[in-house]
């Protein structure tokens, strides 16, 4: 049979002595017991956890079925840890670790003093109703002392009870509605000046005449609601949460908005709440599907908006006026987007503004701190504002195929094939790792173009091309060593921006090339390395420039079949994939290097026969079609003459 599992409490050492102390719930003692001292768990196991305990007495058992049991019922019995503590029944304060909410009191006792803390736990909330009906309820209380510490009441704390004296606790900040509503016998509440907000039917029925200094801060029920005992935030005009606190800098009382509840298509923060300003606005958790507009106060010292909280909004237009952080998504999907405007520092993180499809302009008016792909996809940015005498993270603007200008000027120049000179340096220190970014593709095209012009100027054969710019490309980059994930090695620019590359850079740079004066080729892949196949006449060829650049350019991995490729693992499993719409020339399909260079006969293998048909093709006995020709070219000069027929003897006696 298996043992009772025993969970320990959250909030205290575990104990086996008081593990072993009797488990009661009900609360109503008899009056000797009632004067002592008590401290009660309760673990509810509830029905599911039951019904699984009940399974292993008739079910099986292996060892994995034990494993899963205990722990189901350890994870619902923490869930639900309730303590008693001198007929109070407290619970943990969800998401405030180590915080307990005073959910009940069950006693008769008129002089309750609620503790600051209980088995090492801080006392910091009073659940809705905790004291409401005690009378009609069977119970009494008249002189309650609260703890300092208290930061929230939840709704209807002490509504018809029988409290004579009470007093605020200084960290509360908000008193909501009807918490001591119908108290006929209250006489005595101890107030503090720190106190923000009174609703109006807070002391409805009762004799309690508010301070003078505290009459002024009356307000009518839909504006001081509490909301949840997770935080200690109130909903205000029924449209934000807020919380205050003391302006470390000032001294004087702040204001924070901690949400949003509201439901309008124009959300307007306000600079100040009961007077009080507001210093930051934290946003987060939102459903703002309808909203069209923010308006943000000017005096706000910090925004911050959490992860998609205005994501998929039709916001057309948004102007921050504060020091922000933007969270992830936090903008995502606003397809109305049009203008975006940071007047002061920005920290925007990754996809906040991702998919904004119609957004045109972004404007920094202080430092942008950006992330990657902060602005991934928005296909309609035409210009970024922002000081340039300091480089950014390019990388944010991935994806966005329209962004020709800075400061609304262009920056590439299509007479030179490069860029503005105000700004060459900006966009090389910033967009070294940026791919698909506007002037970015412009440039990357213009410039492989020129190369692959000059390089390939003296020659007429595709072979001879296909090879001077397989040099080019080996004696113009090296292999990047040490850490090679960040992005900069595996652009379509990485050998132009940046002194190495890895096998993409080195990949994607040859495709370019080959494209850019006519010869067909692919960008190929497999699951640890990337080369090319490329089409000469009408055959195709593997050509691996990352293998080939070592210790001077090689050709031990140019111009090969698939046979001779895959004796290798990193060329096995592999298949085309255009890597970005700059290689959008090449075409579907993985082609397949059926023959290698000497395999003239076209059987799959180099031997006597293949020599027999060159030979026959030198002394012109025999014709071939241009597409063949390839295949006699064994010194790879674009011609088939004398000097083959000696490679293809060598090559065939080496056979034997």
């Amino acid at each position: 049979m298996v043992g009772e599992q025993r969970v320990a409490h959250p909030l205290r050492p575990y104990s086996y002595e008081r593990d072993m102390r009797p488990r009661i719930r009900e609360p109503v003692q008899s009056p000797s017991h009632r004067k002592e001292t008590r401290c009660y768990f309760m673990k509810k196991i509830r029905f599911t956890a039951v019904v699984l305990a009940a399974l292993t007495a008739v079910m099986p058992m292996s060892a994995n079925y034990f494993t899963a049991l205990p722990n189901a019922a350890a994870e619902s019995a923490e869930e639900e840890t309730e303590i008693y503590y001198n007929d109070m029944y407290f619970l943990p304060r969800k998401g405030r670790p180590n915080e307990l909410i005073l959910q009940n009191y069950h006693g008769q006792e008129p002089n309750l003093v609620v503790p600051e803390t209980v088995e090492g736990a801080t006392v910091t909330g009073i659940g809705d109703s905790a004291f409401a009906f005690n009378k009609a309820n069977g119970k009494v209380v008249e002189n309650v002392t609260l703890p300092d510490c208290i930061d929230y009441f939840g709704s209807d704390v002490f509504k018809s009870s029988t409290v004579v004296s009470v007093n605020i606790p200084k960290k509360l900040r908000f008193i909501p509605s009807l918490t001591f509503a119908s108290c006929k016998k209250l006489e005595t509440v101890v107030f503090h000046d720190d106190i923000v907000s009174i609703a109006n039917s807070a002391f409805q029925n009762t004799s309690v005449t508010l301070p003078k200094n505290l009459q002024e801060r009356v307000s009518d029920d839909s504006k001081v609601k509490s909301t949840t005992s997770e935080s200690k935030y109130y909903s205000v005009n029924g449209d934000f949460k807020i919380s205050t606190a003391i302006d470390n800098e000032t001294g004087s009382r702040c204001c924070n908005i901690e949400g949003y509840t509201g439901n309008s298509s124009e959300i307007v923060f306000p600079e100040s709440i009961f007077d009080i300003p507001v210093k930051s606005i934290s946003l987060a958790n939102l459903d703002t599907s309808a909203t069209k507009s923010l308006t943000f106060p000017k005096t706000t010292q910090n925004i911050s908006i959490e992860d998609n909280s205005f994501s998929n909004s039709a916001i057309s237009e948004l102007i921050i006026n504060s020091p922000c952080t933007l969270n992830k998504n936090a903008f995502g999907n606003c397809t109305e987007l049009k203008t975006v405007t940071f007047n002061e520092d920005a920290v925007i993180s990754r996809d906040a503004f991702s998919g904004c499809t119609s957004l045109a302009s972004v404007e920094f008016c202080g430092k942008a701190d950006l992330d990657q792909y902060a602005f991934i996809g928005c296909d309609s940015l035409e210009n970024i504002a922002l000081d340039t005498s300091q480089p950014i993270n390019g990388y944010a603007f991935d994806d966005c195929l329209s962004l020709m200008k800075i400061n609304s000027e262009p920056v590439f120049d299509s007479a030179t094939g490069g860029f503005d000179p105000k700004y060459s340096d900006f966009i090389k220190e910033s967009f070294y790792m940026a791919e698909e970014v506007g002037f970015l593709n412009e440039y990357v095209k213009a410039q492989y173009k020129r190369i692959a012009e000059e390089v390939t100027a003296p020659y007429d054969s595709d072979t001879e091309k296909v090879k001077a710019l397989h040099d080019w490309v080996c004696k113009n980059t090296r292999y990047a060593t040490g850490d090679t994930n960040p992005a900069e090695f595996h652009t379509d620019a990485s050998i132009l921006l940046n002194d190495s590359t890895v096998c993409e850079g080195y990949a994607k740079a040859f495709n370019l090339l080959c494209h850019s004066v006519g010869i067909e080729s692919y960008y190929i892949h497999s699951s640890n390395h990337a080369w090319n196949i490329v089409k000469i006449g009408g055959h195709f060829f593997h050509v691996d420039t990352t293998w080939d650049d070592v210790d001077g350019v090689k050709y031990s991995w140019f111009m090969r079949s698939d046979s001779e490729l895959s004796v290798d693992n990193s060329h096995s499993d592999w298949k085309a994939y255009i890597p970005s719409s700059l290689h959008s020339l090449q075409k579907d399909g993985t082609p397949e290097c059926s023959y290698q260079i000497g395999d003239v006969n076209q059987d799959g293998k180099i031997s006597a026969a293949d020599l027999v048909k060159m030979n026959r093709y030198m002394l012109n006995a025999e014709s071939e079609t241009a597409d063949n020709v390839v295949l006699y070219d064994m010194t790879l000069d674009g011609n088939a003459d004398v000097f083959d027929m000696v490679l293809m003897r060598k090559k065939v006696i080496e056979q034997v």
